[in-house]
């Protein structure tokens, strides 16, 4: 049987209710299944707080005790494993990593609240890494993320920011027809991401929509094409190396000759989880990975007329 999660999904904090259901949800859309969990984590009130709240919706066990994990599984067979990242002062991802490949089933791990920003991205991209591991190769993974996608289409949950994103259907086509190519032209986005993939392909989607286009490989370069050109949007990774997205955005806030550029954070889908966090950061908006060419478009689209007005 064929599991979606190959890659984990990860939920920050006990308040994020809605994610985990829309975890769970995505589960079931996927292979039918998902009414019986297992919670691994830290006895809290806000963890007992959560598990009543989702009683109607799953069959929840919760246990803290880590050495019985595996005992636990074969017993109850369940369809889904939730578990906190840290228990107690231990971190669980070797735990992960090992229940994941013994037992295939889809993981959806919980990192703490009280976390800084930049641990919990970190925290995200080991699960990225982790769940590249999994898979032979990038085929593997790349048809797990298109079947993730269309999941989400089918639950029409959105993949960004929701105000930015509401009438996404209803307004995009009215958007491109009335930018010509001429307005467009005039408009200049730098990219920052250190895969060249990524540049390749955002490169092309913004010249097939007739914007200038500079690009720079790491929040380094960025900083000092700044000091050269102003573009109207970057679009800016958050993990790389030399410098990354949110050490990046802090110095193009506190500078005064750029802290007012729009600038949209470019993110795996797993870093979703909390929208806060890259507004609190200083981003005005996010793009998320894979790069979907008419969501690209469309945000693009979208800051040419708020530019053009």
């Amino acid at each position: 049987e064929v599991y979606l999660f190959n890659v984990f999904e990860t939920v920050i904090g006990y308040q994020n209710i809605d994610k985990l259901k829309y975890c769970i949800d995505l589960i079931r859309l996927n292979n039918n299944k998902g009414k019986k969990v297992i919670w691994l984590g830290d006895d809290s009130v806000e963890r007992q707080e959560l598990v009543k709240q989702l009683n109607s919706y799953v069959d929840i066990f919760i246990t803290s005790e880590i050495e019985n994990i595996s005992d636990n599984i074969d017993e109850m067979k369940p369809d889904i494993l939730i578990i906190d990242t840290i228990i107690g002062k231990q971190t669980t991802l070797k735990l992960m990593t090992y229940l994941q490949q013994t037992n295939k089933l889809p993981i959806i791990a919980i990192i703490p609240d009280d976390f800084d920003e930049l641990g919990k991205q970190k925290l995200i991209a080991s699960f990225d890494a982790m769940g590249m591991d999994f898979s032979k190769n990038l085929e593997d993974v790349f048809r797990d993320i298109d079947r993730k996608f269309s999941l989400m289409k089918k639950l029409k949950k959105s993949i960004s920011f929701p105000i930015e994103n509401k009438n996404l259907n209803d307004n995009n086509e009215q958007i491109v027809s009335s930018t010509s190519f001429k307005e467009a032209n005039n408009i200049h986005v730098l990219v920052v991401d250190d895969d060249e993939d990524t540049l390749f392909t955002v490169g092309e989607i913004i010249k097939n929509i007739g914007c200038s286009i500079s690009f720079a490989k790491n929040g380094a370069e960025c900083l000092t094409l700044l000091k050269t050109i102003t573009p109207d949007l970057v679009l800016l990774d958050i993990m790389m190396p030399v410098l990354d997205g949110f050490e990046t955005i802090k110095k193009i806030r506190s500078n005064e000759d750029t802290k007012q550029l729009k600038v949209y954070a470019m993110t795996a889908q797993a870093m979703l989880d909390d929208f806060d966090i890259i507004k609190s950061n200083g981003f005005d908006d996010l793009i998320t990975k894979p790069i979907d060419n008419s969501t690209l478009s469309f945000k693009i689209q979208q800051r040419i007329q708020k530019t053009l007005k």
